[in-house]
């Protein structure tokens, strides 16, 4: 018999929680930080996403490698066809709220990773902040 699709994770005494699989320090950015330092930001810390946060550390909305290809198609194709110097010129130019996708889904640090996972599934994103 197969198992349930969203069978608990964990023992039954002791679930396992989001906070279990959470990336403690992560890097953040701001709404005016460059595409360039973003994009420079997600290779250093070897991330496929990042959150843009306000001066107080409010999560604003999330920059990944995937919304340069997949959400924003305007921005993409802006630098299609650019040189190098060109197309890190705009990069330069173009900034975090230009890319980003507001209010992504959160999930708090003591929720199971069942709850978590369904908040992931339900919002078809892959990752969300902790």
């Amino acid at each position: 018999m197969p198992p349930e699709p969203f069978a608990p994770i964990g023992d039954v005494e002791n679930p396992m929680k989001a906070s279990d699989l959470m990336t403690l320090g992560t890097a953040s950015v701001r709404l005016d930080t460059p595409l360039a330092e973003v994009l420079r930001v997600m290779i250093d810390h070897r991330i496929h996403s990042v959150p843009v946060i306000d001066r107080e550390g409010r999560l604003l909305g999330m920059v990944s490698d995937a919304d340069f290809f997949t959400v924003n198609e305007p921005l993409v194709a802006s630098l299609l066809g650019l040189g190098r110097e060109e197309r890190a010129q705009r990069l330069q130019a173009l900034k975090a709220c230009d890319a980003m996708r507001r209010d992504p889904p959160c999930v708090e640090a003591g929720l199971s990773l069942d709850e978590a996972v369904r908040i992931l599934i339900d919002s078809q994103e892959p990752r969300a902040p902790v």
